[in-house]
């Protein structure tokens, strides 16, 4: 993206001029000076009201039939007017019919009429993703605009789209949109009410069209700093927590969360924001209904780094959970085991499944934002206030249980290993045959026993060790 000089004098002697001229009353004391600020304000704004599709068929049919006998005459100043509209209006398109578009430019160059060229800007803003289909129409009309707003008679009337020609190059043969791209960030600010009186890209024209073209620059922009980039991207793409432009979904997902694919990150309140967003936003993507929605075509590296942030929650909520129910002596060394695997960056995924009463507890305690499965009913007693941890750490699947329980292991591809994020469980599903963890011994898994002694630990990491190549130390479990 190209910045403009902040600096030039030139530039901000016209920018003044721009604000000066823009300026309008609030309140007038005459009627009849009301009436003529707003025939003012009228003339040099947005064109007005689109005709209707009934209206714009039956013009365009009277031009189709123009072209086709060569025959203008019945070809009204009002059908003239109206004519920008209906370029795009059905195919064959009319714009690329050679004659009638040249007929339509000599027609606006011979009248001089400023509202004429205001459609025209207009249509061509708006459906400016047919430069890619069509590029040599959008060049003609890129020249014949930008030669329009040098006719001296309309100068002083479409001052403000000459001056944004002049700027920000909206109106350029080759499409280059990352001068507009670069005013919301160097003179606008990150405002984006300011950007759209800089640019005149406001109502329909800030949705749709040539606008779409600056998003996806902003996007793809990689001049700034990641946290600037990611400044920029919240306050052009998001407005009151809602995405801009749907489309974008995808590529808005993968930009801001960039810095923590990149394996940077930006801190711990940048972080919260984006996956508060996220989530607010698109839900849990280890959920499924979420995944294939709000999440649909996202990067897998960019999935993983949320998986990630959520494991991390899994576990503070699992750990929450622990001490609402008074069982955490039994967990003070389990947790910092798991916490040291989660601070090494090792646990990539994590998951909850609840008893009843522990669901409960939970759903109220941590908000919209709490995923979890659910633990079915049992005969065990306990079962209501249990709660299981299932863990991923490379090509692992551990399984913790919150009150007295094995730790159990599985490869990943094993087809008897418990399923992360599914929304109900039986106790069986976390139960079957597993990895022998302990050597020489016949069972399966390993008791949490001398705890103090580090004894299950050493022997639990030596375990994950050989199966993955990761490990950590017993320094960083050590309490």
């Amino acid at each position: 993206m190209t910045h403009l000089e902040d600096n030039s004098p030139l530039l901000k002697e016209r920018i003044a001029v721009y604000h000066r001229r823009k300026v309008v009353p609030k309140a007038l004391p005459s009627p009849k000076l009301a009436r003529v600020a707003a025939e003012v304000a009228r003339q040099v704004s947005a064109p007005s009201r689109e005709p209707s599709s009934f209206e714009l068929g039956a013009i365009e049919a009277k031009f189709r039939d123009a072209v086709e006998t060569n025959d203008w005459s019945k070809i009204s100043v009002q059908d003239w007017r109206l004519a920008a509209y209906i370029l795009w209006f059905e195919k064959p398109y009319l714009a690329t019919i050679e004659g009638f578009l040249n007929r339509y430019l000599d027609w606006l160059d011979s009248t001089k009429l400023a509202s004429g060229w205001r459609k025209l800007i207009y249509v061509y803003l708006k459906n400016f993703e047919y430069h890619w289909e069509f590029p040599y129409v959008y060049r003609k009309l890129a020249r014949g605009i930008s030669a329009g707003l040098e006719i001296e008679q309309l100068q002083k009337r479409l001052f403000q789209w000459r001056d944004r020609n002049e700027f920000f190059k909206m109106f350029s043969e080759d499409f280059d949109v990352s001068k507009t791209a670069s005013c919301f960030s160097h003179f606008a600010h990150c405002d984006w009410k300011r950007f759209s009186q800089l640019t005149g890209l406001d109502g329909e024209l800030a949705q749709v069209g040539y606008v779409q073209d600056v998003a996806i620059e902003i996007l793809n922009d990689r001049t700034n700093d990641e946290s600037t980039a990611l400044d920029v991207v919240r306050e052009f793409h998001i407005d009151d927590g809602n995405l801009r432009f749907a489309k974008l979904r995808k590529e808005v997902i993968e930009k801001v969360l960039a810095s923590w694919t990149n394996g940077n990150g930006l801190g711990e309140d940048r972080r919260q924001w984006v996956q508060g967003w996220l989530l607010d936003s698109f839900g849990d993507p280890r959920l499924a209904v979420h995944r294939q929605d709000g999440w649909r075509g996202v990067s897998e590296d960019s999935v993983q780094v949320v998986y990630r942030w959520l494991a991390g929650d899994s576990l503070d909520q699992f750990f929450a959970i622990i001490d609402q129910y008074g069982i955490a002596h039994q967990w003070e060394y389990r947790k910092a085991f798991w916490k040291a695997y989660y601070d090494k960056g090792l646990l990539s995924e994590a998951w909850v499944a609840l008893g009843s009463d522990a669901w409960e507890y939970a759903r109220d305690a941590f908000g919209k934002n709490f995923s979890a499965g659910k633990l079915e009913r049992s005969n065990y007693g306990d079962n209501n206030k249990q709660s299981v941890l299932i863990l991923r750490i490379d090509s692992l699947v551990i399984v913790e249980w919150s009150h007295n329980g094995k730790c159990r292991a599985w490869k990943a591809k094993d087809t008897l290993a418990p399923q992360m994020y599914k929304s109900n469980y039986e106790r069986s599903d976390l139960n079957n045959k597993s990895l022998q963890i302990v050597p020489h011994v016949k069972y399966e898994g390993i008791s949490h026993l001398h705890s103090e002694k580090y004894s299950w630990q050493r022997k639990l990491s030596d375990f994950i060790y050989n199966e993955t190549g990761v490990r950590v130390q017993e320094s960083d479990f050590r309490i």
